[in-house]
């Protein structure tokens, strides 16, 4: 959706400074509280797990946080400029943070953005964000029923508990 961050950046603009936006697409479910993603970022990204070799778009954005922060409106900015003349919000995004790997996650990082700091967070998929069904609302906070997997979606009300 090019029209992403642009609907996040309306949302920022609405809450105090280092408040919290959590971006779910609309075919993601959240499960249970994830209070302890709320640590020192700017941009919180979900990193998808490799399946053998180089993942190019390590980053899946249909789950990812925001702390209102000036550097995260910036960044905004960048995203949607980058999304006006590219091809998706979610690769504008990969090559905006490029050098990320599956490797880093759980790391922050640290990237200038158009002469502007910015942190990055990385989160484990397979928590915040997870297409792998065997049993996800027992692992998963987030699960994200995308592409091929949203024959998956609950056609009742799962208990976790």
């Amino acid at each position: 959706i090019p029209s992403k961050p642009s609907m996040i950046l309306d949302v920022l603009k609405s809450v105090d400074n280092n408040d919290y936006v959590v971006w779910l697409d609309a075919d993601a479910i959240i499960w249970d509280n994830i209070d302890e993603i709320k640590l020192q970022y700017d941009i919180g990204v979900t990193l998808r797990k490799p399946k053998g070799g180089i993942v190019d778009s390590p980053i899946n954005a249909g789950v990812c946080f925001f702390r209102k922060t000036p550097a995260t409106v910036k960044f905004m900015n960048t995203w949607i400029s980058a999304c006006q003349n590219g091809v998706s919000d979610q690769r504008e995004l990969n090559r905006l943070l490029r050098g990320i790997s599956p490797t880093n996650v759980n790391s922050t990082l640290t990237y200038d953005i158009d002469n502007t700091i910015v942190t990055v967070r990385t989160f484990p998929c397979d928590v915040y964000n997870s297409w792998w069904f065997k049993k996800p609302q027992m692992h998963a906070k987030i699960t994200h029923y995308k592409s091929k997997y949203r024959r998956f979606w609950p056609t009742r009300t799962i208990k976790k508990f």
